[in-house]
């Protein structure tokens, strides 16, 4: 009988025990016997299907109970990416396909032919016979499912003829070609330096070759080649699919010329003028190079021709590589009338811009032509010419600092004479070597009145050296010595003393008068007097020392 999803088997009577023999049971959350997957349901879709089978396109994986954990991980459907079942992982899509079943993944390369492919020759080699996994003109291959592809050329298309398109773009040109037979045909743009018919693998790998067109046997067949510079000469070749070199036309000797138009300006200004050049800003339809030029507009009176701008004297070029750049014209005159055009490359009479004859009017800057000469300084602080109201910064020689101002060049092209001047440096001074500073003396006392002190006297004092003691224990006489050394040392001091006071007191009886503040004391004849603010004279305090 069963029991809980458990078959139970009758054990031999002498044996006295029964055991459980599990068996599948698809949704009891455990994975077991033959299952590939128990997500604990019987439900169709969800990775774990009602057999507990794994789903095309998901990934199971069981935790240590044997519960079954399904993930999506592609689906097979169309062009979608499909389920590689041998690797149990999905493939992308640039790598493999589905097959009409959906049980398969196809992958084009692999030297194996899916449902969906026209072949698979084991190699991704473009114009073989087998071109990513699609029959290429004039072959035939093999298509048996699950087997390489051979691929072998039943008929040889041929072009009979490749001519210019007119229905070119700024980044585009076509060329019309007739072939022999139908089937696929490429073109691809070279530079007018091919002096040679390309071979075919140059035609198939060219960064601009054209998508493969499908044209019909002996019908002109238009093919684009896009991506292209404008206003730039190419040679188009073209091949048909699966030829080889003798299939590519036309020969080198008859190159096909094929044109992208000038890319048109859209607007044009100028940004920066200059005393004898201007930079101007210029937008295009597409990058192109540009060509500008100015004449002067005595000389010009009228819109020049495409020829006149790429000849002209005065003239500045530039690649642009976005649709908005800049393009300066120099080496012209200060103080100039000028009109400047710009041409993109490629252009004709009537890509020259601005459309009308005054072009774009502007006037050179003036130049200084004066030079300030500034003693001691590094070198003429001023670069000529100048743009208007531009400052000469003055720049000094070690040992001497900038005073006044600087000069300026002015708009009539006259230069403002500053007031500049580079003046020697003076160097503070120092203490004298070999002292120190010594003791500060002066009068501290005044009048009741409020006389002011006199200034304090600085007194720089040699310094004292005091003898070594000697070496042997002669103390009295190293004593003496020391007692000497010392006095002499305090006597010079005292002399220095003396002398500043003498100097002092003969400095002040050079005059007959001392300044207290205001007022002044004069000696007179035994009585010292001192002259009051009202303009008389009164007797000084007692307790001030008439001088």
């Amino acid at each position: 009988g069963t029991t809980g999803g458990l078959l139970f088997a009758t054990i031999p009577a002498n044996t006295g025990a029964t055991s459980p023999i599990q068996a599948n049971s698809c949704g009891n959350s455990i994975k077991s016997g033959t299952e590939a997957c128990d997500d604990g349901n019987t439900n169709a879709g969800d990775g774990c299907d009602n057999n507990c089978v794994i789903e095309t396109g998901y990934n199971c994986v069981e935790n240590a109970a044997g519960l079954s954990s399904c993930t999506f991980v592609c689906r097979c459907s169309g062009n979608n990416p499909c389920f590689d079942t041998a690797a149990n992982n999905c493939l992308p899509y640039s790598s493999g396909r589905c097959s009409a079943s959906t049980t398969e993944c196809e992958t084009c390369g692999d030297g194996i032919r899916g449902t969906n492919e026209g072949c698979d020759d084991n190699n991704g080699t473009p114009g073989d016979g087998c071109t990513q996994c699609v029959i290429d003109s004039g072959y035939e291959c093999t298509q048996v499912v699950g087997q390489r592809s051979v691929c072998t050329r039943v008929t040889t298309s041929s072009i009979t003829s490749v001519v210019a398109g007119t229905n070119n773009t700024p980044t585009s040109i076509t060329a019309t070609v007739v072939p022999t037979s139908t089937g696929g045909v490429r073109c691809a743009p070279f530079p007018t330096t091919q002096t040679t018919t390309p071979s075919a693998n140059d035609v198939v790998t060219h960064p601009q070759v054209s998508s493969s067109t499908q044209c019909s046997s002996g019908t002109p067949c238009t093919i684009t080649m896009s991506g292209l510079r404008p206003g730039t000469t190419f040679f188009a070749f073209c091949l048909p699919n699966g030829g080889n070199d003798a299939a590519v036309r036309p020969a080198a000797a008859t190159p096909v010329q094929v044109a992208t138009p000038a890319s048109p300006v859209s607007d044009f200004t100028y940004s920066t003028i200059g005393a004898n050049f201007i930079t101007m800003t210029v937008t295009t339809g597409d990058p192109t190079d540009l060509t500008c030029a100015a004449f002067e507009s005595t000389s010009q009176s009228v819109r020049p021709t495409a020829t006149s701008v790429t000849a002209a004297t005065l003239q500045g070029s530039e690649q642009c590589t976005t649709r908005t750049c800049s393009v300066t014209v120099d080496s012209l005159n200060p103080d100039r009338n000028y009109k400047a055009w710009c041409l993109p490359d490629g252009g004709n009479d009537g890509n020259v811009f601005p459309v009308s004859a005054a072009g774009i009017t502007f006037t050179t800057n003036v130049q200084c032509t004066s030079a300030p000469t500034v003693a001691n300084s590094v070198a003429f602080p001023c670069t000529l010419p100048m743009i208007p109201v531009s400052t000469c910064t003055l720049s000094c020689l070690p040992g001497f600092t900038k005073a006044g101002t600087d000069y300026t060049c002015q708009a009539d092209g006259t230069l403002t004479a500053g007031t500049g001047a580079c003046i020697a440096t003076v160097a503070t001074p120092s203490p004298p070597t070999g002292g120190t500073s010594g003791t500060t003396t002066g009068t501290t006392t005044g009048t009741t009145t409020g006389t002011t002190p006199t200034a304090p006297t600085t007194v720089f004092v040699p310094a004292v050296s005091v003898p070594a003691t000697p070496a042997d224990d002669d103390s009295g006489g190293s004593n003496g010595a020391l007692i000497g050394g010392v006095a002499g040392g305090v006597g010079g001091l005292l002399c220095l003393m003396l002398i500043g006071a003498a100097i002092a007191i003969a400095l002040m009886s050079g005059s007959n008068k001392r300044k207290y503040d205001n007022d002044y004391m004069y000696p007179t004849k035994g009585v010292d007097m001192m002259e009051n603010g009202a303009g008389g004279w009164s007797s000084m305090a007692p307790n001030v020392t008439p001088m």
